[in-house]
């Protein structure tokens, strides 16, 4: 996680903050006091991300049809198809 940031000033000084890139996270909400002038007291300036869900791989399955005799001997050549498997 990213750390947080704390500044001190005058009281009336400005200050500026801004969001930070987050590997695997998402900015959701940008907060209203990202920027102002310091108070008496804490202010806190809170930035809202979400975790970005990871990509799942495609996964593949195969069919395969053969045709053969009652001996199990191929008569004809079989035929094999390859297709994403769908995620429920």
């Amino acid at each position: 996680m990213a750390q947080r940031n704390t500044t001190t000033d005058k009281v009336r000084n400005e200050y500026t903050t801004e969001n930070k890139e987050i590997p695997g996270y998402k900015l959701v909400e940008k907060p209203k006091n990202t920027e102002g002038k310091y108070v008496e007291g804490t202010q806190e300036v809170i930035y809202v991300y979400e975790k970005i869900e990871e990509l799942k791989p495609e996964v593949k399955g195969s069919v395969v049809t053969k045709y053969v005799d009652k001996d199990g001997n191929e008569i004809i050549q079989g035929i094999s198809t390859t297709d994403k498997v769908e995620n429920d």
